[in-house]
This record gives structure tokens, sequence and C-alpha cells, in this order.
């Protein structure tokens, strides 16, 4: 009789369960919402040059997601095995659990599906740059496989948000190079230097 009961309590709870399933139209319109919000990225601290946290707010000033420099560093030692080789700086191996903040360069996507943001190394006037993919609504992240050589300045997303170019400045100078990332595969399409661009300016 216990084990009929058992039966019956168990086929209630799923039965339940069921009917607050989003509906597919409900799961849409849950996604739409979400690409709707205005999103902002927010550093703290505000001022100064070491940021120790990355948030996402949306514009009622909810945190859609956070994340620690301690956070990180722990994630990029459990996630350093994606390099083929160990990325170096200067002659030395980079350490996954070394990063001190966060760069001042991050952007969202136009649909809100993901944000991009780096941390860097720095050594004997060399500087390599990690990119960080979030995915905004999960929390899931992923680190595009190629170091990116100097500072990571200004972000732009493709019309179908699955690509992001940006500006790298190293210490010769700014600007120094054009890169664009995928951020379905997290990997490098392509890079450009200076000589690149002026000679396919002409």
């Amino acid at each position: 009789m216990k084990i009929l009961y058992i039966i019956l309590f168990i086929g209630f709870v799923v039965l339940v369960g069921g009917l607050y399933m989003p509906t597919e139209d409900e799961e849409v319109d849950m996604e739409n919402e979400f690409a709707e919000m205005e999103l902002q990225v927010e550093f703290i601290p505000e001022d100064g040059i070491e940021s120790q946290e990355i948030r996402v707010i949306n514009e009622e000033n909810e945190i859609m997601f956070q994340l620690t420099i301690d956070e990180l560093n722990q994630w990029t030692q459990e996630n350093w095995d994606i390099f083929e080789e160990e990325p170096e700086v200067g002659g030395r191996e980079v350490n996954p659990g070394g990063f001190r903040f966060f760069d001042r360069a991050a952007s969202i996507s136009p649909n809100n599906r993901n944000m991009i943001f780096s941390v860097s190394d720095y050594a004997v006037a060399t500087t390599v740059s990690f990119l960080i993919v979030v995915d905004i609504k999960s929390g899931e992240m992923n680190m595009i496989s190629n170091p990116a050589l100097g500072g990571v300045e200004d972000y732009f997303w493709s019309e179908d948000n699955n690509l992001v170019a940006y500006t790298l400045g190293t210490a010769r100078a700014r600007g120094d190079f054009l890169r664009t990332d995928n951020v379905i595969d997290f990997k490098k399409e392509f890079m450009l230097n200076e000589e690149d661009i002026f000679s396919r300016s002409y």
C-alpha cells in the first residue's frame, strides 16, 4: 500500500510540475523580453584603473551578471587547458590565476546575449590580452582560444552577433592591430596590423 501511495504522490508531483512548464511561445516571449532590456556594463570600483568586479545591470539597476577578479582567477585556472601552447608574455609563462584586475573595455552584443571583456598580463613592454565571452542569461563563460597581442580598446559587433572586432594598442603606438573573433566557436577569425590595413586601403 505504501508503494502505491508513493507512486501516486510522484505522479501528482510530475503532473503539477508539468502544468507550470513554460510553453514554447512563453519561452520565446521571455527571450524577447530579455533581448529588449537596456543592459550596461559596470566596473567596481567605478574610479581608478584596478577594477575588482564586473557587472551587467539592467535599466532598473538589477544585476544580471556579476564576477569578481578572484572568481575569474579560479575559473581561468580550471579552464587554462584550452590553449595548445602555454601563453607567454615577455618570455615568461602567464600565471592563469594571477590576473589583478579587469581591463576597462567590455561590450554587450546587440541582442543582449553575450558580453565580451578582457584581462591582461604585461612584461617587458609587451601586453597580452585574454578575451572572455559570457552568456549573460545563463552566466556560462568561454575564453577565446587565441590570446591577443596588445591591450583591447574598442569593440564592434557584427549584425548577426556572431563576430566581434576590436582594436588593440601596444606600447609602440595605439591601435596597432585590428582583430576579429568568433563568439560562437570562440576562435580568432583574423587579425590585421597597420601595414595590412594600409596595403588594403589602396
